[in-house]
């Protein structure tokens, strides 16, 4: 499975940082952000993996390069204008196969992926999300979900009884053959645009099956600087153990 991880954003929580470069390279506890999540998906044995861009990307291009250095094989897909989520991914399509993962580049997490993958192919749905029970969920917007099946989203359409409320981690595996479909019916669609509002909502409210997989393990986001200082932290303090920590390690240590 390739793995696709957004990374074009402008990072604006992250001012001054981002100012003059990407969001995905904020140091946590000494390392770039976007190498937790490369160790993270090398660690279960996801080696090529494609990259959007957009503010300050060439940095990230120039820093990791091919990715042959620590031992993955990145493509790069550049957007001269930023197209959100959507436009991002729907982009990328050329660069994927079959069923693919994407994550947001703002996060650290460590759970079982294979257990996510599983859950989907046993499903064949459009997409399959993790959801993550946060303690500030709603501030992030509530989804709901039931036995392994994503029911509503924001409350649209409301949520039945029994169903668990949580939050997108950022996390998801699509099907290149189902969203391309999901994208056509969407169409006329502009080229910035938000793949939960413009896909996935419409498409639960038309009864398309989307999957939902219970996120069990360590999650969190750095979307600003105070999260990122809160991380760092944590992790300093041994508060956060990560088992891709020593694969992590040697990334930076090869690229830095």
């Amino acid at each position: 499975m390739k793995a696709l991880i957004l990374a074009a954003g402008f990072g604006t929580r992250m001012r001054p940082f981002t100012n003059t470069k990407p969001k995905a390279l904020v140091p946590v506890n000494d390392i770039p952000l976007i190498l937790y999540n490369l160790a993270f998906l090398k660690s279960h044995g996801i080696k090529d993996v494609v990259i959007n861009l957009h503010h300050q990307g060439s940095l990230i291009k120039k820093l990791l390069k091919n990715g042959k250095s620590i031992g993955l094989n990145i493509t790069y897909s550049h957007e001269p204008t930023i197209l959100g989520t959507g436009g991002g991914i729907n982009k990328a399509l050329r660069f994927l196969h079959n069923d693919f993962l994407v994550l947001n580049s703002d996060i650290i997490t460590d759970f079982d992926l294979k257990e996510l993958i599983s859950v989907h192919k046993k499903q064949h749905p459009l997409a399959t999300l993790a959801l993550y029970k946060h303690t500030q969920a709603k501030k992030y917007g509530l989804l709901y979900a039931q036995e392994n099946q994503l029911v509503s989203i924001l409350n649209e359409p409301v949520p039945p009884k029994g169903s668990q409320a949580a939050m997108f981690s950022g996390i998801h595996i699509l099907n290149k053959d189902k969203i391309k479909v999901a994208l056509n019916k969407a169409q006329p669609l502009k080229n910035f645009f938000c793949i939960m509002r413009s896909i996935y909502m419409p498409e639960l409210k038309s009864k398309t099956n989307l999957g939902a997989f219970p996120l069990q393990g360590f999650w969190t986001v750095c979307d600003s600087l105070n999260d990122v200082q809160k991380t760092t932290k944590a992790l300093k303090n041994k508060k956060i153990s990560l088992r891709y920590t020593k694969s992590l390690h040697k990334m930076a240590q090869s690229i830095l």
